[in-house]
């Protein structure tokens, strides 16, 4: 799993995923755990062939037992065969 924990200067953390899929992509990643007072920030921007397919999970988990509650807030953007 990956853990977001604010830092010294600043609670904020950024991931972003750029994907260009012409084929077949099944794409699991491990949880992420938004841990103490910490801000994540994702988004994915995929572009899909015509023929391409994607199955794309995201599993968030905010916040751990005893801590105050992080937050996280995601976006995806898609076009599929240049059209959003």
């Amino acid at each position: 799993a990956t853990v977001t924990l604010p830092g010294p200067n600043t609670t904020e953390s950024h991931a972003c995923w750029e994907l260009d899929v012409a084929g077949e992509l099944d794409l699991d990643p491990q949880p992420t755990i938004v841990a103490a007072t910490s801000r994540h920030f994702t988004s994915t921007r995929l572009t899909l062939s015509e023929a391409g397919s994607l199955r794309l999970r995201e599993r968030v988990q905010i916040g751990r037992t005893g801590e105050r509650h992080g937050f996280w807030t995601g976006s995806l953007h898609a076009d599929v065969d240049g059209s959003p």
